[in-house]
């Protein structure tokens, strides 16, 4: 732990914990949050069930819905007046 608070110092991170595990929790929550899968995140965290890995899931559920609406194609189709004609089109066939 010693080694770490040192770049943390560094790295400009002041008022917040910089351990092992905290490094472990961004991580985890900056892959989710970016786009990677769970299965992936398991691997890469070297858990041995998903169990562990469903814990961030659970973490950052309100980051994770965040994303899903903004970046949803279904969800940015509805909002896209532009696609109305397209939406409409293939409900008709």
């Amino acid at each position: 732990m010693e080694r770490i608070e040192p770049g943390g110092l560094k790295a400009g991170i002041i008022g917040a914990r910089c351990s092992p595990h905290s490094c472990h929790h961004t991580f985890a929550k900056n892959y989710l949050i970016n786009g990677g899968d769970i299965f992936s995140l398991q691997k890469i965290l070297g858990h041995a069930s998903l169990t562990s890995v469903r814990i961030y899931l659970n973490l950052f559920a309100s980051d994770i819905k965040k994303q899903r609406r903004q970046f949803s194609p279904v969800d940015n189709m509805v909002e896209n007046p532009a696609l109305y004609p397209f939406l409409h089109a293939t409900a008709r066939k």
